[in-house]
C-alpha cells in the first residue's frame, strides 16, 4: 500500500484517525493510527475484498456500492495491544479504485468492548457523519481530517467497570452488585465475561443495514475469516458461516440510533460521486 502525506506514520494517542481511500485522493491515506493496527487491518481488508470479489463475481461492484457502514469494537490483542473501535465505510479513490475508509480510535483504559455499542452510540453516529462528509462533492481533505480529529474518544466509562473472574468457581459465579441500583449487575461486564469464555479475543460488529444486509450485530473470535467477510457486503449469513437468529422486524430492543444511522450506503457512494471518479 502506498500512503499519501507526511503525517501518515504518526500515531497520536487519544485522537481518532483514519485509513483507506477517499475520492479526493489518488491512493491510500492514513492519519493518527497505530502502525500495528493499520498493518493488521489492511491485510484483513485486502484479503476480504479479494475473497468477496471471487465469491460475488460480476455482481461484486454493485453489492459493494450498496453495502452498509459497519461500526466495530475490537478487544485488546486483536488490532494491537489496546481496544480499537470505529466505523468502516465503503469508499473509492480519485481514480476509481475501491477500498473502504476506516475511522478508528485506540481506547487504552477500556476493560470491555461489550458496553460500547450503547454507551457510545452518539459518538458512533458522529463518526458516521464525519466519514460521510469525505464523500461529499468538493470535500476538502483538510476539512475532513479536522472534523475526524475533533470527534475525540467515545464515552466508555462504565463499560465493564465490574471486573469478573475469567472462570466460574465450583459453586458458580459471583457478581458484585449495587443495592441502590436494584441489585442489577453491570450488563456489559456480565456479557463480556460470557463472551470471553468462548472468544478470549472477540470483536463486535453492528450496522443499521442496507439493501441486502438486515440490521445486525455480529460477534467474532478475532477478525472474521475471509469467507465470513463476504456477508458484511451481501448479508448471506448462513452461506458465509455465521450462525444465530435474527431479531423480528418489530423488535425494538435495539434502537436504530444504537445500531447506526447509515441505512443504505448507495446513498453514500451515489451516482454523482462515481460519475466524477470513473
Amino acid at each position: 500500500m502506498d500512503l499519501e502525506g507526511p503525517e501518515n506514520g504518526r500515531h497520536i494517542e487519544g485522537e481518532p484517525g483514519f485509513y483507506g481511500k477517499l475520492p479526493s485522493k489518488g491512493d491510500f491515506v492514513t492519519r493518527r493510527l497505530p502502525q500495528r493496527f493499520v498493518e493488521v487491518w489492511d491485510t484483513w481488508l485486502q484479503n476480504g475484498l479479494q475473497t468477496s470479489q471471487e465469491s460475488l463475481g460480476e455482481d461484486w461492484l454493485s453489492i459493494y456500492m450498496t453495502s452498509p457502514i459497519w461500526r466495530f469494537a475490537l478487544s485488546a490483542g486483536v488490532g494491537g495491544p489496546q481496544v480499537m473501535t470505529g466505523v468502516l465505510m465503503p469508499s473509492v479513490d480519485r481514480v476509481g479504485r475501491y477500498f473502504p475508509l476506516t475511522l478508528a480510535v485506540e481506547l487504552e483504559d477500556c476493560r470491555s468492548v461489550a458496553g460500547l455499542p450503547k454507551q457510545a452510540s452518539g459518538w458512533y453516529a458522529q463518526a458516521e457523519d464525519a466519514v460521510l462528509t469525505a464523500l461529499e462533492e468538493g470535500a476538502e481533505f483538510e476539512d475532513v481530517d479536522a472534523r475526524i480529529q475533533e470527534l475525540g474518544i467515545p464515552d466508555h466509562r462504565g463499560t465493564g467497570m465490574t471486573p469478573l473472574d475469567r472462570e466460574a468457581g465450583e459453586s458458580g459465579l459471583r457478581i458484585a452488585v449495587d443495592p441502590s441500583d436494584g441489585f442489577a449487575p453491570d450488563p456489559a461486564a456480565l456479557l463480556n465475561h460470557f463472551l470471553r469464555q468462548s472468544y478470549p479475543r472477540y470483536c463486535l460488529w453492528w450496522t443499521a443495514g442496507s439493501e441486502k444486509v438486515v440490521p445486525s450485530m455480529l460477534v467474532s473470535a478475532g477478525l472474521p475469516s475471509m469467507g465470513a467477510f463476504v456477508a458484511f457486503l451481501d448479508g448471506q449469513w448462513r452461506e458465509s458461516g455465521w450462525v444465530g437468529g435474527m431479531a423480528d422486524a418489530g423488535d425494538t430492543s435495539l434502537r436504530e440510533d444504537d445500531l447506526g444511522r447509515s441505512g443504505r450506503s448507495d446513498d453514500v457512494l451515489d451516482d454523482d460521486i462515481l460519475d466524477g471518479i470513473i
